[in-house]
């Protein structure tokens, strides 16, 4: 490989010189930023700012809290933690990041480009031929749909290494690079590695069938197997370490956990529309990735409609010329595996196998079997097996296809006029570039001039892309909203144990010039800020707490919702900011500090710290038939247990139902005579999209346009004498609406001191470690801790490890008799000291072998 890679070090700056030139408009215009709204920042960036915070200030562990109410660290490794690119980026500054985005976008791509040549140089004679394929892969719209998502642009340059290596284990049986190449690839991003593996053994037989299909004997055939089935094994053993405890996390998740797909369940019509006429199309919108028709015509499959198949426009045209290969064995393998990958894109099963959703991530196997035989077609042309009239044929049929494809999407309206024409236009530029490569081919033209039309091919789709794709943009992430001291403030503000709650509301977007203020999704806001929160958006969580955060979940999604006071106060909510949009500060909150950069942060005074103890318990599972607004209320008098056998229970708030709002869109009420400081409560159950206005006198008084389910709570200040609630039923609840009313005063705060007097005190907190002490006064008592529920916890009384159990739904509680107690929780990542084990012993093992080896020699 250095070999090559010396040899062609010109080509590889080139390739970068055209990389940086396809994106130069976001360089040019914005900074570099290419960031743009949805998971590229909301998921992407801030986990990986999250990141860099938690390890410059020293909060990484083992455990961590700013993930929802805290999760295991390993939950988010997918996203960024063991990627190289992540560890080089911590030597630049946080505010570097949103620029570092495009940078490591480059380089995976620019890498990409390398090893599949180099990878190529090794299937086929012609250096030409891997160079094409090379483009395919570094320029194909695998990349381009997955920019601003390192987590799987990595497999653009992994998986052609060990391919590369594949290559060289079935030519001269090396195996050292392909085992350290499937180890990498299980540290950096299990996912990728999960995905891999059958690709990778379909297509080392393919390989193997064709360089010996002379002397194919089924003995061999199976040794052969079994060699590199070991090989991978060992590769993956050899990152056991991070594999094992992540395998132990991620085999909790409910989308391993459950599966809806019935074997035989297939694609419809529309989406095998979608899938082929993606070949044909470069990318307009990432969130639509195929202007033939929209995702929103046709049932759920995969995000943003489907991974594209887009590999530049001279694939599909060169890909018709596998029926015409000469060699029989070769082209029945070929036209067998493209076969195979149809099936498994037809029945919906295998998508779910391959990565464990019905999404097409798992489609680069498409991509890099292309580029494989595109570099092995590109060979053939030029050593002329191909007469003029099959090349004629070949090209002649994207030219029919296409505009029949046109005629489709317009006749059966799959996606609106506007993107109908602007897909015309590009189609009518797509044969233009098929008409280019086809004259250059058929008449065996300067191969020059081949790359040359591949380059404009190349910038043409770049600036589409960036056309349709407008980046966050870049004086927003000198706002701020992005650019505080919030990480360093709360760090050096408080060493205990606490939640930090901030205004999810409001933001600011610039968009043309001009100052908007746009509501955004923020659920990783604590994760971004590394301080133990309330949030979080990211597909791997604590899932010992679902049954908790079903009330702010959705799907894997949680935000911190608006109200709710009442609940998190039992979780140790502490402090609360706001960059002063929002105007209803929580309540028993108050101002505590402002700050230069323009946030403002107000402290609780119900705030209790870790824990306290309860002395009446009810059922777990008859709290769980009770509507969320009613469990919130009982948990703050009563524990909720697996065991006890309590079902019945007394509320000693002060929340009483005025009414009952019938099924309307719009419901009003009236009160009959005006009300101030209270607290309002409406049980919304399924009608998410509310806006409520309350009015004094038919002058509105306040408004709240929110997106929350089960129930919303707020505060009134000044007069109102009715209230509207607007509420359209999307999903078909056909649900009446209870209206609560509840008064403001010290009653409250007066009760729930009195509920949690006896709590934790002399609070020692790290990541992965707690101290405390509590002192239990009359009779045997539960103690309730803000600790999620999690095995990776052991806990420790007066120095005695005990057992401990989920208690409030998803948390850690424990029961203890009269006294005082020093109380000790540890957490170690399960499996840790398994997966370490196996690494030890697959290492040696691949020593032994090395050391035989030699010795042999």
């Amino acid at each position: 490989m250095i070999k090559t890679i010396k040899q062609n070090y010109k080509l590889y700056l080139f390739a970068l010189i055209l990389f940086i030139f396809m994106f130069l408009p976001y360089i040019l215009f914005n900074k570099g930023i290419i960031l743009q709204p949805g998971d590229p920042f909301e998921l992407n960036y801030k986990l990986w700012l999250g990141g860099m915070n938690q390890i410059k200030l020293g909060e990484i562990g083992q455990f961590n809290w700013s993930l929802g109410f805290g999760a295991n660290t390993l939950s988010y490794v997918f996203y960024f933690l063991t990627s190289p690119f992540f560890i080089l980026s911590l030597i630049f500054p946080t505010n570097w990041l949103p620029t570092l985005f495009l940078v490591f976008s480059i380089l995976q791509l620019w890498l990409g480009f390398i090893f599949t040549h180099c990878w190529l140089t090794r299937v086929t004679k012609s250096n030409f031929a891997a160079i094409i394929g090379a483009v395919i892969i570094g320029f194909g719209g695998y990349g381009i749909f997955y920019l601003q998502c390192e987590q799987f642009l990595k497999c653009l340059f992994l998986y052609p290494l060990a391919l590369y290596f594949t290559e060289c284990f079935l030519s001269s049986k090396k195996y050292n690079g392909l085992v350290i190449t499937i180890a990498v690839m299980g540290i950096t991003q299990f996912y990728l590695l999960y995905q891999f593996i059958p690709f990778i053994c379909l297509y080392a037989l393919l390989r193997y069938l064709i360089l010996n299909q002379t002397t194919l004997k089924i003995k061999e055939i199976c040794l052969t197997a079994l060699k590199f089935i070991g090989w991978l094994f060992l590769g993956i053993g050899l990152s056991a370490i991070i594999l094992v405890p992540c395998a132990y996390l991620i085999l909790s998740m409910p989308r391993f956990t459950t599966n809806t797909i019935g074997l035989f369940n297939h694609l419809d019509r529309f989406q095998l529309y979608e899938v082929i006429t993606s070949m044909f199309t470069p990318i307009f919108q990432k969130l639509d990735a195929n202007t033939f028709i929209a995702a929103s015509n046709h049932k759920f499959f995969g995000w943003a409609g489907i991974t594209t198949l887009y590999c530049l426009i001279i694939t599909p045209c060169l890909l018709p010329l596998v029926v015409f290969i000469k060699n029989k064995f070769q082209r029945n393998l070929y036209i067998g595996f493209y076969a195979l990958l149809g099936i498994f894109v037809f029945f919906q099963i295998f998508s779910y196998i391959f990565q464990a959703s019905i999404d097409t991530r798992w489609y680069y196997m498409f991509h890099f079997f292309n580029a494989y035989l595109i570099a092995i077609l590109i060979e053939k042309v030029f050593d002329n097996e191909f007469t003029k009239k099959q090349l004629i044929v070949s090209f002649a049929i994207p030219i029919i296809l296409i505009p029949c494809f046109l005629i489709i999407t317009y006749f059966m309206q799959l996606n609106s006029m506007n993107m109908i024409l602007k897909l015309a236009l590009s189609s009518i530029v797509m044969m233009i570039f098929i008409l280019g490569y086809a004259f250059i081919l058929i008449k065996k033209s300067n191969k020059k001039f081949l790359l040359g039309l591949l380059c404009v091919e190349i910038l043409y789709t770049g600036m589409l892309f960036y056309y349709f794709n407008e980046p966050i943009s870049a004086k927003r992430f000198v706002s701020n909203e992005i650019k505080n001291d919030i990480p360093a403030y709360f760090h050096n503000l408080d060493d205990g144990f606490y939640r930090v709650m901030y205004d999810s509301n409001t933001v600011i977007e610039w968009r043309d010039g001009e100052e908007h203020i746009q509501s955004l999704t923020s659920a990783n806001e604590p994760m971004a800020n590394a301080y133990p929160g309330f949030a979080f958006y990211e597909s791997v969580y604590n899932t010992n707490q679902e049954e908790f955060m079903s009330r702010f979940k959705t799907v894997n999604n949680m935000h911190q919702l608006f109200g709710r006071t009442k609940i998190y106060n039992l979780l140790s909510a502490k402090y609360w900011y706001t960059f002063n949009y929002e105007t209803e500060i929580p309540l028993g909150f108050t101002e505590f500090y402002q700050s230069p950069d323009g946030y403002t942060v107000y402290k609780n005074e119900n705030f209790v710290e870790l824990g306290f103890t309860y002395d009446k318990t009810i059922n777990k599972d008859f709290l769980l038939t009770l509507p969320f607004l009613e469990q919130d209320r009982i948990m703050q008098e009563y524990l909720a247990l697996e065991d006890s056998s309590n079902t019945t229970y007394t509320l000693n708030d002060d929340i009483k139902l005025l009414t009952t709002l019938p099924m309307d869109t719009i419901r009003v009420y009236e009160f009959e005579e005006p009300v101030k400081d209270v607290n309002i409560y409406l049980e919304v159950f399924g009608l998410p999209n509310t806006k409520i206005t309350t009015y004094y006198k038919d002058e509105i008084v306040s408004t709240y346009d929110l997106w929350q389910f089960n129930y919303i709570d707020f505060p009134v200040y000044e007069f109102i004498d009715k209230i509207v609630i607007e509420a359209e039923d999307i999903y078909g609840s056909g649900t009446e609406i209870p209206l609560y009313i509840e008064r403001i005063d010290e009653s409250y705060s007066n009760r729930f001191k009195e509920i949690t007097s006896e709590s934790f005190e002399n609070v020692i907190f790290s990541n992965d470690s707690i101290q405390a002490d509590i002192t239990i006064s009359n009779n045997k008592k539960y103690v309730f801790t803000s600790v999620p529920y999690d095995e990776g916890w052991s806990v420790y009384v007066n120095g005695n490890k005990i057992d401990y159990e989920k208690v409030q739904l998803g948390f850690i509680g424990f029961e203890l008799d009269p006294g005082t107690y020093h109380i000790e929780f540890k957490y170690q990542i399960p499996l840790l000291y398994f997966g370490v084990g196996v690494t030890v012993i697959s290492a040696l093992i691949l020593i032994v072998f090395n050391v035989l080896q030699r010795k042999r020699r």
